[in-house]
């Protein structure tokens, strides 16, 4: 049973005033270059629907959301620059608990009505992810839904019995041991099995040209550089907090330590807005957002279940999806990854 949940926009106080979402997807297209005619085609709307749905919004609100010169095609007025970037932000920061919501709703409905129980994931935020959960729930039953915490509370989660899949991370090189110890002392060999999804890496998210010549960690600070933070207890801000460390740089030096996201696509989001000018994550979601990437540390993403679980029977269906030719085909959308070993066992070093 599938359940999706969705943001729906209204500005103002009346109900007419609720935002129809092919707006936003027009503005998107017309973002990216489109025009207006080729725009809404894209989003299979008519030209006509299309310039009404502008034309009520431009009226309503008393300025243009779109500039339309002839012979010079369509651009985002600053009004439709701000809406759009306003419901970039939205998703980028509310998808991830609406994605959880639905995983924990569908559980639930599973467990009232006659259709067999989902596999429960509790993953740390990563765009590969959705391209996995696609294709497992594409095969039938059981399903795969996810939701979304910190690295470690996801193995905590999976301990806990909350969950049958975790998914966490760790660097590759130091200071992988550091980080590593709080995944060995709750991932029992005997008692769970660890298998490797992809290589990825983590870097600097900055503005395109990267005006402020930001190359590594201290040059945060020696730019007093607008930092984005991820929240306590995600492997990305323990990635983070120990490379500073490393680097001999105080978290009070870093302008902005305390801001904080919870997605790696909201981190994107503020340094794309103009809200932050450097943020920490993954280069993927750089690239969704057209920013600079600096590259500073490789990842492994690891899969983690308990080798007693409902999830043993499914393993290897898992493992097929992972080392099969069509999920290493639909992530090339995804920079940053390496699939080299996907599926295969993974050793902590227990």
């Amino acid at each position: 049973m599938n359940v999706e949940l969705e943001i729906r926009w209204r500005i103002g106080p009346e109900s007419p005033h609720k935002v129809d979402p092919l707006l936003f997807r027009l503005l998107h297209r017309i973002d990216q270059g489109d025009s207006l005619r080729s725009a809404a085609g894209a989003v299979g709307a008519s030209y006509r629907h299309a310039w009404g749905l502008l034309q009520r919004w431009e009226q309503w609100m008393g300025t243009p959301l779109v500039d339309l010169e002839r012979g010079r095609g369509a651009s985002l007025s600053p009004l439709g620059r701000c809406l759009l970037w306003a419901e970039r932000r939205a998703n980028s920061r509310m998808m991830p608990s609406l994605d959880s919501i639905s995983a924990e709703t569908e559980h639930e409905l599973a467990t009232l009505v006659a259709t067999s129980l989902p596999l429960r994931m509790v993953a740390s935020h990563d765009l590969a992810l959705g391209v996995l959960k696609e294709q497992i729930n594409a095969l039938g039953d059981p399903r795969l839904n996810i939701q979304y915490r910190g690295s470690l509370d996801c193995v905590r989660q999976l301990v806990a019995g909350q969950c049958e899949i975790a998914g966490f991370h760790m660097p590759v090189e130091p200071p992988a041991a550091e980080i590593e110890s709080a995944y060995r002392r709750l991932l029992q060999p005997d008692r769970y099995r660890v298998l490797h999804f992809a290589f990825r890496e983590q870097g600097l998210m900055l503005p395109p040209g990267n005006p402020g010549g930001i190359f590594e960690i201290a040059d945060l600070a020696k730019t007093k550089a607008q930092f984005v933070n991820r929240q306590p207890g995600s492997g990305t801000r323990m990635l983070f907090d120990t490379l500073l460390r490393n680097s001999s740089v105080q978290s009070r030096d870093i302008r902005g330590y305390e801001n904080e996201e919870f997605t790696h696509l909201a981190v994107a989001a503020m340094v794309a807005s103009g809200a932050a000018t450097a943020g920490f994550g993954v280069e993927a979601a750089a690239s969704r957002f057209s920013l600079d990437f600096v590259p500073l540390i490789k990842e492994r993403y690891l899969l983690a279940m308990e080798r007693r679980s409902p999830a043993s029977a499914w393993f290897d269906s898992l493992v097929a999806v992972l080392q099969g030719s069509e999920f290493r085909n639909n992530m090339r959308s995804l920079p940053g990854y390496d699939l080299s070993g996907s599926g295969q066992h993974f050793d902590l070093g227990l």
